[in-house]
């Protein structure tokens, strides 16, 4: 079964336009990917041995040069991360990750319910 993306929404696995990546070993550096996906996943135990980030979280300059050149070319080959490159490229705001939706109170809802029915 493939790694998928931990990012929120995210289900993307490794193809020939996408590269995933391992989270780091270096403590520091992995200690700052795990707090970007909590970001958005504030219920996210941390990162096992299967955790992975895709290349669709990550900007241009995160890249070594010259994989990035490669691709701009149409080439095809394996991107390539810098040691200290972090993911910080999110569809998601990352406000509607920490806004809980709005609840309606039961009386609301029952007034809803007795027009329907009425209609």
């Amino acid at each position: 079964m493939p790694n998928r993306c931990v990012a929120y929404g995210c289900s993307n696995t490794s193809s020939k336009s996408i590269s995933v990546f391992h989270f780091p070993k270096n403590d520091a550096l992995r200690k700052k990917w795990t707090e970007q996906v909590k970001r958005t996943r504030a219920e996210w135990k941390g990162p096992t041995r299967n955790s992975v980030f895709c290349s669709e979280h990550f900007t241009q300059d995160c890249f070594e040069v010259g994989k990035r050149m490669c691709k701009s070319f149409g080439l095809e080959t394996t991107a390539k991360l810098k040691k200290d490159a972090v993911p910080t490229s999110f569809k998601r705001k990352l406000t509607e990750a920490l806004e809980p939706a709005a609840k309606k109170p039961a009386y609301e809802k029952r007034e809803r319910l007795r027009v329907n029915d009425s209609m």
